[in-house]
C-alpha cells in the first residue's frame, strides 16, 4: 500500500491524499478543490467520492485558492 495518492476528478488532479497515522489527509492542488483541504479520510476511495461530490456541487461558484497558496502565497 502507498503512503500517497493523486485524486482526479475527470481530467482535473483535484489533490493528493497522503499517509497520516491511521488516516489520509487531503492537500488540494486545484482551487475547486480547495474546500476539501486538510480533510482527513479512512482511504482513497472516500477521498475520490468526496471530491466528486464537491466538484459536482460546487460547479460555477468561485473557490478560495489551495491551503499551501493561502499560507505562501501564490509564487
Amino acid at each position: 500500500m502507498f503512503d500517497a495518492y493523486v485524486i482526479e476528478v475527470g481530467d482535473i488532479a483535484a489533490g493528493v491524499i497522503v499517509k497520516d497515522g491511521p488516516r489520509f489527509t487531503f492537500c488540494a492542488s486545484d482551487s475547486n478543490f480547495s474546500a476539501l483541504d486538510g480533510r482527513n479520510f479512512h482511504n482513497a476511495r472516500d477521498a475520490e467520492a468526496a471530491a466528486r461530490r464537491h466538484f459536482t456541487g460546487t460547479r460555477g461558484r468561485p473557490a478560495r485558492p489551495p491551503l499551501a497558496e493561502r499560507m505562501l502565497g501564490a509564487r
